[in-house]
């Protein structure tokens, strides 16, 4: 799939706030924030494999009681698995999810 450009903190940070915080229904807390970050561990710690000390730790989709606290969880994950990825990584998310935030071409 060609893109128009890279995920970078202003868009990552934009499609997050689509899932609020303080989400009261699970209507608010839907599979796209465990969806991306199950696809970010799995890419980075295949990426790592040979480094288990930095690998991402997954979340327990099932482990959050409320929406609220799943959308919160799962972005504070995702943020930080960001931060670990480098240009090619990102160009590997553009291509998987570029779609979600609007840069596919």
């Amino acid at each position: 799939m060609k893109t128009t450009a890279t995920i970078n903190l202003k868009t990552l940070n934009a499609f997050l706030n689509k899932f609020p915080d303080d989400a009261k229904c699970w209507s608010k807390a839907t599979d796209e924030l465990p969806d991306l970050y199950y696809w970010m561990t799995q890419f980075y710690n295949e990426m790592n494999y040979e480094n288990p000390a930095v690998y991402l730790k997954p979340v327990g989709r099932y482990d959050c009681k409320t929406p609220s606290e799943r959308n919160t969880k799962y972005k504070l994950a995702i943020r930080e698995a960001f931060k670990k990825f480098n240009e090619s990584h990102k160009k590997s998310l553009t291509e998987a999810y570029g779609h979600w935030f609007k840069l596919a071409a």
